[in-house]
């Protein structure tokens, strides 16, 4: 509506007009002026009320934008937090890796050395057990040939 003209009522077209219709030029001139006015104010108000409306927009983002700020800076808090946590336990389970695997290392080496052990002890015994059988068949032999009978005795 802004783009209605106005009745140009300059010094020209009023000098061949007669009273009635300046007049009437100049009423309807001025309601057209109201008309214009009170479309300007319309506008206005409304321009006025979307101005209120995004400046409470921007202050609820405004709001949102620090609220997911914060929530980001307690997330990177909470995952520098886990990290460490990580790494703490990384360590820990390492120490407690080397540690067992230290203790078998020692288990081993002293189950290799307790088997090595019962083995020598048991060569020891076969070896005793055949020198006494070497011996006693040594004895049974010399005692035939000297025709000599002893009661059977353990060596």
């Amino acid at each position: 509506m802004l783009s209605k003209s106005i009745l140009p009522l300059d010094e020209a077209n009023v000098i061949g007009m007669t009273d009635g219709e300046v007049r009437r030029a100049y009423c309807k001139a001025l309601i057209q002026t109201k008309d214009l006015d009170a479309e300007v104010v319309g506008r206005s108000e409304t321009l006025v009320a979307k101005i209120k409306d995004l400046k409470a927009e921007n202050l609820h983002l405004k709001d949102q934008l620090q609220q997911s700020r914060t929530e980001s800076d307690q997330l990177i808090t909470e995952k520098n937090q886990l990290v460490a946590v990580v790494a703490s336990l990384k360590s820990a389970a390492s120490e407690t890796l080397l540690s067992h695997l230290s203790e078998i290392t020692n288990l081993t080496i002293k189950a290799q050395e307790l088997a090595a052990s019962n083995q020598y002890q048991d060569l020891l015994k076969q070896s005793e057990q055949a020198v006494k059988n070497q011996v006693q068949a040594q004895l049974d032999e010399l005692m035939k040939t000297l025709g000599v009978e002893l009661p059977q005795s353990s060596l």
